[in-house]
């Protein structure tokens, strides 16, 4: 782990190489600098922009990003909403993304961002409230189980409040690569964690962390582009969004474009946007129809689809030679969020005879096959009673 301009650097050259593999892009600049504007040049070192061309956009003209990348804590609340404001006057849409230091907050690491939770260990003897503090926290967490308790953050207030408050409530960090881990970006949003206990007068308290976090995730990103966020955000202000890409080859670009469009979609049926993604799937229908190489990406379509239904009885469509095939639906539970289900689509061709599953969470997305899927298979193979 280097220090937090080394982090910096790291983070704009990755963000740089993945944007302008998609061919999307016009200009990629780093360090920008907005001469003779002392709200946006202020930390240019942190700046990453962006220009879309205009071929991908609706209205035909250059859409403008800035990328503001976090390493340290050093951003204030007001430096980034007065970015934020100034941003959105000249028409560009600001995105963060943070380091995502590894383990961050265990011994002999300083990593300032996703600190893991552990009690300070250097504060004074005398610090009555503190020592009562941190006995109640202690003996709250002792009702998680440890897997849980090991992945706790304890956030500052720009990784946990400011940047989510108008990113749509989740923030996107960078994973540097390790001889363990994959160089990505990770999308998280914050669970509560709950604080229940005898507290410092021997009466039962149970009240939310203000600082102690969960992190759940949302998507692992490898492919991506840059996009405006059609979640809720800071009002009328311009904020960009990081919208995934499925690794589909891309040569033209009709090609390119229904990439983009596929990224959008995925990003409206992850997050619940039905009117956003029946707008996105009448121009999808229009595009793979004119394609001339449209297999891979019409089959990609067909996984997202499945997000659209629910469970259900086998339905009939048919296959691109008009000979009918059967759909049939499954409902999954999501491993690791509560309450959140994923839908598997199992589809029978009757001429050749094969099945092929697809199902709706991020993993499949990339890796064109999932846990859920495996687990659907090995309830299948089970006799019935």
């Amino acid at each position: 782990m280097g220090d937090a301009k080394e982090n910096r650097e790291q983070m704009q050259e990755y963000l740089a190489r993945k944007l302008s593999e998609t061919g999307e892009f016009s200009r990629i600049e780093r360090k920008f600098s907005f001469a003779g504007d002392q709200v946006l040049g202020n930390k240019r070192s942190a700046h990453l922009f962006a220009e879309l061309k205009p071929e991908f956009t609706s209205d035909q003209q250059p859409q403008k990003y800035l990328i503001v990348v976090h390493s340290d804590e050093s951003y204030t609340e007001h430096e980034i909403m007065a970015k934020l404001r100034r941003a959105s006057e000249l028409g560009m849409y600001t995105v963060h993304i943070l380091y995502r230091y590894p383990n961050s907050g265990r011994e002999g690491d300083s990593g300032p961002l996703f600190r893991r939770f552990v009690l300070d260990k250097d504060r004074a003897e005398g610090e009555v409230a503190y020592r009562h503090r941190a006995a109640f926290n202690m003996e709250s967490l002792k009702e998680y189980p440890k897997q849980r308790r090991d992945n706790f953050r304890r956030l500052r207030e720009l990784e946990r409040d400011w940047i989510p408050r108008i990113s749509g409530n989740t923030i996107l960090f960078y994973q540097p690569p390790s001889a363990r881990l994959k160089e990505m970006l990770k999308r998280y949003e914050w669970g509560t964690v709950i604080l229940k206990g005898i507290g410092k007068f021997g009466r039962y308290r149970e009240e939310p962390s203000l600082m102690i976090k969960e992190p759940i995730l949302i998507e692992d990103i490898s492919d991506f582009t840059l996009s405006p966020l059609f979640r809720a955000s800071a009002g009328e202000k311009k904020v960009g969004e990081v919208v995934s890409l499925a690794p589909l080859p891309t040569g033209n670009l009709s090609e390119q474009s229904i990439r983009r469009n596929l990224g959008k979609l995925h990003q409206a049926l992850l997050f619940g946007l039905g009117d956003k993604a029946s707008t996105l799937e009448e121009r999808l229908c229009i595009q793979l129809e004119i394609s001339e190489n449209g297999s891979p990406f019409l089959a990609h379509y067909e996984a997202l689809s499945a997000l659209r239904n629910g469970q259900g009885q086998p339905e009939k469509e048919l296959g691109d030679d008009g000979k009918a095939a059967v759909v049939t639906k499954f409902e999954v539970p999501s491993r690791s969020q509560q309450g959140k289900s994923y839908f598997i689509a199992e589809r029978k061709d009757y001429k050749t005879g094969n099945t092929a599953y697809a199902c709706s969470c991020p993993g499949f997305h990339f890796r064109k096959t999932c846990g859920h899927i495996e687990e659907l298979l090995e309830s299948l193979s089970q006799p019935k009673d």
